[in-house]
């Protein structure tokens, strides 16, 4: 339980507006401290507010906050230290959408399953307020650490390591409650059903260079179906069979990737 004053609590509210507002970042590292720790308050608000409401209630209190922590996210993403690293640095590629052109923030990765922090991201259909609440009070914890690391280290570059680090915990939160978890974990390409196979070596090879291969069992056929006809238009778009060290698989390979995860998919 944190005891905060009015004053304080005025001040944070008011740094929580300012940093959702502005279209750049403060680039005062002190203000951009406290105004990451005002955010974090603003999440332990709304955390409470969520505990507090009554069940017909707390379905749009879980909204409010898993709108609140995307609108961070993206204020996050525009801190220095989040810069893209390459291709493949697929937690910081974004899609901008300005007047119906879509522009790729940093380079772009032909494995980029949806339009990033920009775009927005749903909740599941099925997440429960009491799952959302257990999980987002684990986080809340490592988000305050977080901060607190920030705020107190003097060095510039490691400051930008530290926030670096912060936007990764908040983007894998996020995924996390989407159930895209498994991005996380390496997979032994022996554990792969029909491992032996030309698809499976086609699928461990181009679907693992930007985030772990999924599980096949990950969906259903006909949704795999939705997905690679999806990554089939994202790739067609690039020119190149290979893009900032991501290589893209040929037609004929891809075609191949497609059939192997039907055919695995969930029953």
């Amino acid at each position: 339980m944190r005891l905060i004053s009015l004053t304080a609590l005025c001040s944070a509210a008011m740094l929580t507006v300012l940093a959702a507002c502005s279209s750049a970042p403060a680039a005062n590292p002190p203000a951009t401290a406290q105004a990451l720790g005002a955010q974090v308050m603003d999440l332990d608000r709304q955390l409470k507010a969520l505990r507090d409401a009554s069940p017909a209630d707390q379905p749009a209190e879980m909204q409010s906050y898993w709108t609140m922590l995307q609108k961070q996210l993206r204020y996050v993403h525009d801190l220095p230290g989040a810069e893209s690293r390459g291709c493949n640095d697929w937690t910081v590629s974004d899609m901008r959408v300005s007047n119906q052109t879509h522009l790729w923030v940093g380079r772009t990765c032909p494995s980029l399953h949806d339009e990033g922090p920009a775009g927005g991201w749903p909740l599941p259909p099925s997440m429960t307020p009491k799952f959302f609440e257990l999980v987002m009070s684990q986080q809340l914890g490592t988000l305050h650490a977080q901060v607190d690391a920030i705020a107190s280290e003097t060095s510039a570059p490691a400051r930008r390591d530290l926030m670096r680090q912060h936007y990764e915990t908040r983007y894998r939160d996020i995924q996390t409650v989407l159930g895209r978890e498994w991005m996380w974990y390496t997979r032994d390409p022996a554990t792969l059903p029909d491992a032996g196979s030309m698809g499976a070596t086609l699928f461990y090879q181009y679907c693992s260079q930007c985030h772990a291969a999924p599980p096949p069992s990950l969906n259903t056929a006909a949704e795999w179906n939705y997905v690679t006809s999806r990554m089939y238009g994202i790739i067609q778009g690039q020119a190149q069979t290979e893009v900032g060290g991501v290589k893209v698989p040929t037609i004929a390979e891809f075609r191949l990737i497609a059939s192997y995860l039907e055919a695995h998919g969930a029953r």
